[in-house]
Order: C-alpha cells, then sequence, then structure tokens
C-alpha cells in the first residue's frame, strides 16, 4: 500500500481549540454576517496540503455518482464502547446502520470495517481494508475523528486516492456545526468521490458541487424492531396511558422551554427512564419510556446555534408507538406526514393542542396510529432513501443533467 499522504494542521491543539470555541459559540457567531467564510478560510489556512499533494490532486477529476452495489459501513470506536453493545435493540447506531443496509441490499452487498478504541494505526487498517475489499461506497461517521485525531478523515482520503476510487459517504448527525461542514470539504479537496449525507438536516452550507442529501434520519432495524417488541418491557404497556413526556439532554435552552409549559399548567414528565436510577439507563428502557407515554414532546431547536433540526425522536415517537407532539413542522414533514404528529408554536399551543386531543380520543389515536405506520414504514428508507435518491446518482438523472 502507498504510503499515506498526510495533510496536517499548523498545530492540532490550536485546531481543537478553536473548532470546541466555535461550536460552544455558534449562537452569536452565526448571527454575524460573513462569519461562515471567514471560519472557512482559518480552517483551510490551517489545513494547507503540501505542494506534492497538491499537484496529485490537480489530476483527480470527480466521478459521477452511482448506485450502491457493495457497501462498506465503517463503526467508529464510539460503537464500540462497553455501554454501547453491537446487538439488536441496543441503540448502537451503527449495528443498525449496518443491519439495515443488509435488510436493504443483501448481506453479500455489505461489509463492516470496526475501529477498536485505542488503535493508533486505524487510518493506515482502513485503507488497506478499503484496498483489499474494493467496495463501491464506503460510510463512515465523520464528526468522529478516531483516537482525538485531528482532521483524520482527510489523512485517509489523501491515501486512498493513490488506490481506490470508490465513493466515500460522510455521515453527520449535526450539519448545522461549520467545522463538520469544513472538515467533510477538507477530505473533498485530497479525495474528489466524497458524498455527505446529514441526518438533522440538508447541508446546504456545503460548497457547490458536493454532493449531499438529507434530513434522513438514522435507521432502525427490523431486527431490532422485531427484538424490541419481543421484550416484556417494552410490549407490556399501561392500559391507560396519561403522561405526556420529553426524553433528551437538558441543555438550557430546552430547561427554558419546559418551565414555560410548566407555568402554563402543562405537566410534562422528563427522562422517565432516568427517574431513581443511578447506572446509565438501557436503550430498551428509552424506547420503552417512550412507548408507555401517551404523547413525548420533541424540541427541535439545536442547542449550539439559532436554528431547528431533525432529532431521531421525530422517528422513535412514532415508531415506538406513542404521539409525536413537535416544535417544528417543515422539517419533520419531510420524514413524517403531516397528518401523523401534532406540531405547536408556542407555550401556549401546545396546551390547547394537548387539551384538544385528551376531550377527543378517537382524533388523538387516528393521529397516533398514522404516525407509526408511517414511522414503521420509514425506519430504513429515511436513511438509505436520501442516500439512494442523492441528486445524480439515479443513471436517468444524469442524462437529464447533462443535456442541454
Amino acid at each position: 500500500m502507498t504510503a499515506p499522504q498526510s495533510v496536517q494542521p499548523h498545530s492540532s491543539k490550536l485546531v481543537h481549540t478553536i473548532g470546541a470555541w466555535t461550536n460552544d459559540h455558534m449562537g452569536w457567531i452565526a448571527r454575524i454576517p460573513g462569519a461562515f467564510l471567514v471560519f472557512r478560510f482559518i480552517y483551510k489556512r490551517l489545513y494547507r496540503p503540501p505542494l506534492a499533494d497538491l499537484q496529485f490532486r490537480q489530476t483527480l477529476e470527480r466521478s459521477v455518482l452511482k448506485p450502491i452495489q457493495r457497501i462498506m459501513i465503517v463503526s467508529p470506536q464510539s460503537c464500540a464502547d462497553v455501554h454501547v453493545v453491537w446487538k439488536p435493540g441496543a441503540g448502537n447506531y451503527f449495528f443498525d446502520i449496518w443491519q439495515s443496509a443488509r435488510e436493504r441490499y443483501g448481506s453479500q452487498h455489505v461489509l463492516l470495517h470496526q475501529v477498536a478504541p485505542g488503535d493508533t494505526d486505524w487510518a493506515e487498517r482502513l485503507a488497506a481494508d478499503i484496498e483489499a475489499q474494493d467496495p463501491t461506497h464506503v460510510i463512515f461517521y465523520g464528526e468522529e475523528d478516531p483516537n482525538g485525531e485531528v482532521n483524520s478523515w482527510a489523512r485517509v482520503g489523501a491515501t486512498l486516492a493513490r488506490l481506490w476510487a470508490g465513493e466515500l459517504i460522510f455521515l453527520m448527525y449535526d450539519s448545522v456545526y461549520w467545522w463538520h461542514i469544513f472538515s467533510a470539504e477538507a477530505l473533498a479537496e485530497v479525495y474528489p468521490n466524497v458524498s455527505v449525507h446529514a441526518t438533522d438536516q440538508f447541508p446546504r452550507e456545503l460548497r457547490k458541487g458536493l454532493p449531499r442529501s438529507g434530513p434522513g434520519l438514522l435507521p432502525t432495524s427490523l431486527e431490532s424492531i422485531k427484538f424490541l417488541e419481543s421484550r416484556v418491557l417494552f410490549a407490556n404497556r399501561p392500559d391507560a396511558r396519561q403522561s405526556l413526556t420529553f426524553l433528551g439532554s437538558l441543555y438550557p435552552e430546552r430547561i427554558k422551554q419546559l418551565a414555560k409549559f410548566a407555568r402554563l399548567g402543562t405537566g410534562v414528565v422528563v427522562n422517565p427512564h432516568r427517574s431513581a436510577k443511578l447506572e446509565r439507563p438501557t436503550y430498551e428502557e428509552y424506547a420503552a419510556a417512550i412507548g408507555h407515554s401517551w404523547a413525548t414532546i420533541n424540541l427541535s431547536r439545536n442547542h449550539g446555534m439559532p436554528r431547528k433540526h431533525v432529532k431521531s425522536r421525530v422517528l422513535e415517537a412514532p415508531l415506538f408507538g406513542t404521539l409525536l407532539v413537535t416544535d417544528e413542522r417543515k422539517l419533520t414533514a419531510l420524514t413524517i406526514p403531516t397528518d401523523g404528529f401534532v406540531y405547536f408554536r408556542s407555550a401556549r399551543d401546545l396546551k390547547s393542542s394537548i387539551r384538544r386531543l385528551r376531550e377527543n380520543p378517537q382524533k388523538y389515536e387516528a393521529i397516533r396510529d398514522r404516525g407509526q405506520r408511517y414511522a414503521r414504514a420509514l425506519a430504513q428508507s429515511s436513511f438509505w432513501g436520501a442516500i439512494d435518491g442523492m441528486t445524480g446518482r439515479n443513471p436517468s438523472e444524469r442524462v437529464k443533467n447533462d443535456g442541454p
């Protein structure tokens, strides 16, 4: 295998510091006109490839997007944690990405590469595995740099540019953060066959010409759904489910929202799966807490900046059998049709919507049941359908787009 062509920053510590500071202060930085272009310029100055690498890159051309024929799933080290078990129904995102790919494309068309915690040679091992198995596509979690390295995916891309011609799919959970956008662009600078899929929104800030898709929520495999439905904790639901719940991290903005609901008399049970528990709740307990709720609230505002995006609860709430109540409609409707969830504009609107639904149980059940049917159909297709349907991947689209 050809020696890696590294893309080295001026200072890894400096990049970590700037990146962390930017993400922590996105709320006010994003409001400054031109700030995005300034920070993109800073990122590019920090990652200037060596001249030899630059000359080599100029010989590369992007190939057209192609349908997935043989895909390698690169599971990050965070999915090999002792708390995230590699099995169905455990909340391991990359198990469900891998298993849902096997269910969609066939197991013979799906490969798995797992990055082990503490493996300092993970990048070289991954490049060697890609070269040896020669998949048509490789999907990886681009927001995580294994072992704390900086911009390590660009280093992988620079190596692959000399020995492989497939497509790298850069997966983002939080594409609202600029540093993630810049990381994907840096990878595309050294490896031209890059596309981006964002689970939370359409990543519009990416530079022109970089293929992208989103939102497309993380998949839940059929195997995970069957496993959860077979579990007593998940299946034994209360006869009368009355609680309106919120499950998720308690960021300052969310605490303020929940306090507004409480002041107006809308009772919300917060994180019922964590009550009276000192140890970390299991994903089964999390799913059961959602399923046992009368309805579950989704608060869509990103905690780092003033923008709404799609969270996993948009799919999980109806999938696990409860009513989705959300403060965001436009992005949610790209996943769940509007007659399968309840939208509220304010705390007062939430209170009146809940009151009307409690007074009309038939309407409540109709919306809830429609949402569950939609979610079951979308458990896989929201994610893989968005990637398969990326503009330019369909051969008929390419003929049309290449025309006069």
